[in-house]
């Protein structure tokens, strides 16, 4: 397939430390806008941070709390999101997670950028959930299974690391928010 950027690179990203998370303020961050391109002709599209940013891939932690680090945005032309994310609630509902911990390996990485759809508040279908419980963000595969006894369903929430078994979640459960649905990731590799 042949890449949207010049010799493959990815959308720009700027990777921020925990010192420099700690200048963040608490404003919402900007929906995603346009900014004019290098090249000129039709501006790209910056798709910025989720404003409570951060999901664990592992046990969760407090969606108030700092994470060590961030993806603060993408900027891709309107032709990537056209040829890589076609299926979308909106280009305003589109925001960069960064998950943290082992739990989705090898799906994606702690610390890889995930595009999430954050006009997605139900799970209706299969699919990889940026949601909370309580205070606790997650990032998961989560599956509808029909109750055992029941016309209702179970949502089985499913880890594609091996070492975190999946447990099952009521989606009547009033401390249960679906934040958005994971999109993309760009996926990193060491080397």
């Amino acid at each position: 397939m042949d890449a949207p950027y010049p010799e493959g690179a990815p959308p720009q990203a700027e990777v921020i430390s925990a010192a420099g998370e700690a200048r963040r303020s608490n404003s919402p961050a900007p929906a995603p806008h346009e900014a004019p391109s290098p090249e000129g002709g039709e501006p790209d599209l910056v798709i910025t941070q989720y404003d409570e940013t951060g999901g664990s891939m592992g046990n969760g932690f407090n969606l108030t709390d700092n994470p060590p680090g961030h993806i603060r945005s993408w900027r891709v032309t309107h032709e990537w999101l056209r040829l890589n994310v076609p299926v979308h609630t909106g280009v305003k509902n589109l925001a960069i997670v960064t998950g943290f911990g082992p739990s989705m390996k090898p799906m994606f990485n702690p610390g890889d950028p995930l595009l999430v759809d954050t006009g997605v508040k139900v799970v209706d279908h299969e699919g990889v959930y940026f949601f909370r419980v309580g205070d606790e963000g997650f990032i998961k595969l989560i599956q509808r299974v029909p109750e055992f006894d029941g016309p209702g369903v179970r949502l089985r929430v499913i880890s594609k690391n091996p070492d975190f078994p999946p447990y099952d979640l009521s989606p009547k459960n009033p401390h249960f928010e679906v934040l958005g649905k994971v999109l993309t990731v760009w996926r990193s590799e060491q080397f």
